[in-house]
């Protein structure tokens, strides 16, 4: 039966069936969204990552996601995110290599906060954020907003 030209009836793809996405071939339709994992608090993979995401792969999904990866150090929105870095490259690599060796594929989630990005000089006392930042609060507020990330930056304040 149709309704203006269109079926009525889909076809539900078995979920367990391998699938091409892109240029990427998975195993199944079995995907592992991006979730806060807090496994990199230096901002570099961990063998923790490494195994928190093999664990899925290994119990089946076709592929999973490493959460939050900021393209900046100022476009992180909490700590211990990893960082797209030449520092970083190495371990990637090794989670990837991993994931692969399991039979998954691996995606990361790019992203940078903008507005809501970390605000660590919220947690300064008086004193430390004019000595890190060169000018006290009030001046700070009235700032650009680029011009307070340049600050940010220059402090490594992110």
């Amino acid at each position: 039966m149709t309704i203006a030209g269109l079926p009525t009836e889909t076809v539900t793809p078995d979920p367990f069936a391998p699938a091409t996405l892109g240029p990427v071939r998975l195993r199944n339709r079995i995907i592992k969204a991006a979730t806060s994992e807090g496994r990199s608090p230096e901002g570099l993979v961990t063998d923790d990552l490494i195994d928190f995401h093999l664990g899925f792969v290994r119990g089946g999904v076709g592929m999973t996601t490493v959460a939050y990866c900021c393209v900046a150090p100022e476009g992180a929105s909490a700590p211990g995110q990893i960082l797209m870095s030449a520092k970083a490259l190495p371990g990637l690599r090794r989670l990837t290599d991993a994931v692969h060796d399991a039979g998954g594929a691996i995606a990361a989630q790019l992203g940078h906060a903008g507005v809501v990005a970390s605000k660590k000089e919220q947690h300064l006392a008086d004193a430390d954020f004019k000595a890190a930042l060169g000018v006290d609060r009030d001046a700070f507020t009235k700032l650009a907003g680029w011009k307070q990330a340049e600050l940010k930056k220059k402090a490594g304040i992110f």
